[in-house]
């Protein structure tokens, strides 16, 4: 075989294998699953409260386990001398396994302007943690020629552990309710999220996004609701990668003390950054450019359960609790329920 494009060295790799996982996620923060997360309440109620989410941990992109990533082929390297020249090239099977987790408490204040108009600021803290581990096996060399040949080398393996503390993208919500009388409540949303948040350490997007929105309830009976969303995040650095999000859910009140909530919620994007995870692989007949470890890198439609519940514990003060589940393997995801926990005071 012969080669004829750039190689990228083991170092560059290292450098774009967290690039490749910013893009794995997508452009949503983890702290946004908290705009889906009983939706009624940013309609009806004017609070202050604690909320934190625990344990969302990913481990599986388009349903298959980021514990152990491999591409069919082997990945093209070029190798150079201390001066930088070009010496030849090798063809290495690569397997990593990733495990990303985030730990997230979050601060968020509503305060009524008007009796119509809402306003919130939700400041969250994230900690993350990262491990990688990999394992490779040069199969085949070349020289400056490009010629490849069969060359098995002894395996190498090795890991590395990272954990990053701090603050995430700030989230300021301004809520306007549209109707309030007749068969059909609705409100219109604005969502600014503001890049506080490391990219680097999966704490933010690393970009400003604002999101409009459109809600609405009705009620079907004395004690149950029916309420839907709509919107869509517009990325300021990157028009094309915004997405639109969309929920359809019940909420039900069992006691005047306690309710439950069940949703269905979508998220489509529009594109992503497919060209920039793509490296030359040594295939059966010649080197090819493959995605990175096999993974496709393309746009993703996401579908998830949101279900849960709250009990008035005292006075104005709500305990609630839900989870989210996956209902396609589309994107990176998590394969059991990511739970929430909170209290929520008015005051």
């Amino acid at each position: 075989w012969s080669v004829a494009r750039v190689r990228i060295t083991e170092q560059e790799l290292e450098q774009r294998l967290l690039a490749a996982c910013n893009c794995l996620r997508g452009p949503v923060d983890p702290t946004d699953y908290k705009a889906y997360i009983f939706p009624l309440l940013f309609l009806k109620r004017i609070s202050d409260y604690w909320d934190w989410e625990y344990a969302r941990a990913l481990d599986a992109f388009d349903g298959d386990s980021i514990k152990k990533l491999e591409a069919p082929d082997p990945i093209v390297f070029r190798t150079t001398d201390p001066a930088g020249n070009l010496i030849g090239f090798t063809a290495n099977r690569l397997r990593y396994g990733l495990k990303l987790q985030s730990y997230i408490s979050a601060l968020s204040v509503t305060y009524g302007v008007l009796d119509d108009v809402d306003v919130n600021v939700l400041v969250p803290v994230i900690e993350t943690n990262l491990d990688v581990g990999v394992h490779s096996q040069q199969v085949a060399i070349a020289g400056s020629d490009s010629d490849f040949g069969r060359s098995m080398l002894a395996p190498l393996s090795g890991s590395t552990h990272g954990t990053a503390v701090g603050v995430g993208d700030i989230q300021l919500r301004l809520k306007y309710r549209l109707s309030n009388t007749g068969p059909i409540r609705s409100a219109a949303g604005l969502q600014l999220r503001l890049p506080a948040g490391d990219e680097n350490d999966f704490h933010g997007t690393g970009s400003f996004e604002a999101s409009p929105f459109l809600y609405a309830s009705t009620l079907l009976r004395s004690r149950v609701e029916a309420f839907a969303n709509a919107g869509v995040d517009l990325r300021a650095d990157s028009v094309e990668r915004s997405e639109a999000r969309y929920g359809l859910g019940v909420d039900v009140d069992v006691t005047r003390r306690l309710g439950v909530a069940l949703a269905f919620l979508g998220r489509s994007e529009f594109e992503r950054c497919a060209d920039e995870v793509t490296f030359l692989h040594l295939t059966p007949s010649g080197p090819a450019l493959r995605p990175l470890l096999g993974i496709d890198f393309g746009r993703k439609d996401f579908a998830d359960l949101s279900f849960g519940t709250r009990a008035v514990i005292w006075r104005d003060v709500i305990l609630f609790a839900d989870g989210i589940f996956a209902l396609n393997d589309d994107g990176l995801r998590n394969r059991t329920v990511i739970p929430t926990v909170g209290v929520e005071g008015a005051f």
